[in-house]
């Protein structure tokens, strides 16, 4: 063996003997480090090899589940979610539903309901509220079963009206409530501790009607908006020559609903001549009417009636409120509107008569609600 091989071999050998020695001295050096990035709903988890070792020893040292345990499980994190009238109340009422934030509201506690109870899942403006109002007030009628508003509901009704007489959720706010057992209607009423919860936009026009009379009495109007369309009407009176004047409340609904008809019907909003037709039916069937136009367009209407003698536009030149405008449709004698649940309360709040438009958005059943109601085009 030659001299340069054994050389060699002997610093292999010292080589071999050093990192031997390093190992042994300082392990974690020659250990690599685990350096995952997860993506998706589990992201962010990264363990050592330690940490796996623990959960892998755990999870050994437990009997695995059944299946019927992990069902029973997955309905309990799902009741857990709104294991609460108050998580309930919270999910429906979302941001954009909720009142002002200088609403003060106090609500009497209630005992935990021994029956089930009635609410709704709240959408809509003004003429929406009202229906679910009725609708509520409608089923819990029919059923038994107690009626409850969602906060922001009653909230939003009480800032256009006095007091509303239905308690609302936060008064059972910390009673349990299982989502998992309640029903949609009260045909899918099974047992009177069932909950029914009316859906989103889901009114019940034909179950309403007849305790209307009793419902009408609860949207009695806050004393501003009284006092807004009393004052309207003297001013106008003032302008016209000492008469008995029939006073018909006119309600025209474009902006956002224009564009809503043409991508959602393929329809156009209700014409001038409509407006003309409903006011010449009028003028044949009373004497001296006076029309009062309520509008979220007050130009569009005093462009094309506004020099007409016998209609007035008082939201022309001074601002009104959606309130304003439907407490003075409901001090009117009759009514004239276009489509909508606001123009359907203002119409029910007059009283008298009420046309309305032969649209694609409006179905004949309207007809068929109120006797008075006429569907003119």
């Amino acid at each position: 063996m030659s001299l340069r091989t054994v050389v060699c071999l002997n610093v292999i050998t010292l080589i071999c003997f050093l990192s031997t020695l390093l190992y042994i001295l300082f392990p974690n050096v020659f250990t690599p480090t685990l350096d995952v990035t997860l993506t998706g709903v589990n992201k962010n988890v990264v363990q050592t090899r330690e940490n796996i070792a623990r959960t892998v020893s755990t999870t050994a040292s437990k009997p695995p589940l059944s299946r019927k345990m992990k069902a029973d499980n997955s309905a309990k994190n799902q009741i857990n979610r709104h294991y609460t009238f108050r998580d309930f109340q919270k999910s429906v009422c979302v941001k954009r539903f909720k009142p002002a934030e200088n609403s003060v509201y106090h609500e009497e506690k209630k005992p935990c309901p021994t029956k089930g109870i009635v609410t709704i899942v709240p959408v809509g403006r003004t003429g929406n509220q009202m229906w679910e109002y009725s609708s509520i007030w409608s089923i819990a009628k029919n059923t038994g079963l107690q009626p409850y508003l969602p906060l922001c509901l009653k909230l939003k009704l009480e800032e256009v009206f006095e007091k509303m007489q239905f308690p609302s959720l936060e008064a059972i706010a910390d009673c349990p409530f299982n989502p998992n057992s309640a029903v949609d209607s009260s045909a899918k009423l099974s047992k009177t501790k069932q909950n029914i919860i009316i859906p989103r936009a889901k009114f019940y026009i034909d179950e309403s009607r007849p305790y209307l009379k009793e419902i009408v009495k609860e949207f009695r109007f806050k004393r501003e908006f009284v006092d807004y369309a009393q004052s309207t009407l003297r001013e106008l009176k003032s302008k016209l020559p000492p008469k008995h004047y029939t006073f018909i409340g006119v309600h025209v609904r474009r902006t956002d609903y224009v564009n809503y008809l043409k991508t959602s019907y393929h329809s156009k909003p209700a014409t001038s001549q409509y407006f003309q037709n409903a006011m010449n039916y009028f003028k044949k069937k009373f004497s001296n009417c006076i029309f009062i136009y309520v509008s979220d367009d007050p130009t569009w209407c005093f462009n094309q009636f506004g020099n007409l003698k016998d209609v007035f536009v008082p939201s022309y030149k001074t601002n009104s409120s959606a309130a304003d405008d439907l407490a003075l449709m409901a001090a009117c004698n009759h009514t004239i509107f276009d489509y909508g649940t606001f123009g359907e309360w203002g119409a029910i709040l007059a009283g008298g008569h009420a046309i309305f438009y032969n649209g694609k958005r409006n179905q004949p059943r309207r007809t068929q609600k109120f006797k008075n109601w006429i569907m003119m085009k």
